[in-house]
């Protein structure tokens, strides 16, 4: 979901509906699957995300921001699930 618009026009609560499609919606398809995931020797997770993820632009920041924590998360389940 993008919604975008310079920063003093968002409304919070278009942060809430990025968030919950671009971010939380990944998060909780992904721990409803990780115990699956992890008893598969060599089970993939492969996340789209965006090149918003890693520079943000103007007029776009509720969308940057969905897709940087998508990134964090990410990198941090690499990190996790390395082992597996």
């Amino acid at each position: 979901v993008c919604l975008p618009g310079n920063v003093d026009w968002q409304v919070p609560e278009n942060y809430t509906k990025s968030m919950a499609v671009n971010f939380h919606a990944p998060v909780h398809i992904i721990h409803e699957l990780l115990q699956d995931l992890k008893s598969v020797k060599g089970s993939r997770i492969m996340q789209i995300s965006s090149v918003c993820g890693m520079l943000a632009q103007p007029t776009n920041s509720a969308y940057c921001s969905t897709k940087h924590a998508l990134e964090a998360y990410s990198d941090s389940l690499r990190c996790e699930l390395t082992p597996y």
